[in-house]
C-alpha cells in the first residue's frame, strides 16, 4: 500500500469534527501521514489574505497529496475561498469536500471543488 500525505481541514471553532477526527485516526493507523488542520474563525465571514497565505505556505511546506474538507453550510464561503486559493497556488493537490453542506447541496459544491 502506498503511503499518502493527507490534510484534514476543519473550519469550525468547536470540537465537533467527529467524523473527520475518526477518519484521520483510522488513516493514521493504516500508515498514512495525516495532519489535522484547524482554521478557526476570527469573527469575519471570510479568511483574510494573511490567513490564506499562511495556510498556503503550510501546504507548500508539508506538500500533502490529498486535502479533505468536511463542513456545515455556514462554512461554505470559507471552504470556497480556501479551496480556490489552494487550486491557484498548488494545482496538483486533490481536494475533496464532504459533510452536511455537500450532502444537501451537491450541485452547488461541485462548482467549487472537483471531488464531492
Amino acid at each position: 500500500m502506498r503511503r499518502l500525505k493527507i490534510f484534514f481541514v476543519s473550519l469550525n471553532n468547536t470540537i465537533f469534527a467527529d467524523g473527520s477526527r475518526i477518519l484521520s485516526a483510522v488513516l493514521r493507523k493504516q500508515g498514512h501521514d495525516v495532519n489535522f488542520i484547524c482554521l478557526t474563525q476570527d469573527g469575519v465571514n471570510l479568511y483574510s489574505e494573511s490567513v490564506l497565505k499562511q495556510f498556503s505556505d503550510l501546504v507548500a511546506e508539508k506538500r500533502p497529496e490529498l486535502m479533505l474538507f468536511s463542513f456545515l453550510s455556514d462554512n461554505f464561503l470559507r471552504a470556497s475561498r480556501i479551496t480556490e486559493r489552494i487550486y491557484r497556488d498548488h494545482p496538483g493537490i486533490t481536494q475533496v469536500w464532504g459533510g452536511v453542506h455537500c450532502t444537501i447541496a451537491p450541485e452547488e459544491a461541485i462548482k467549487h471543488c472537483k471531488v464531492v
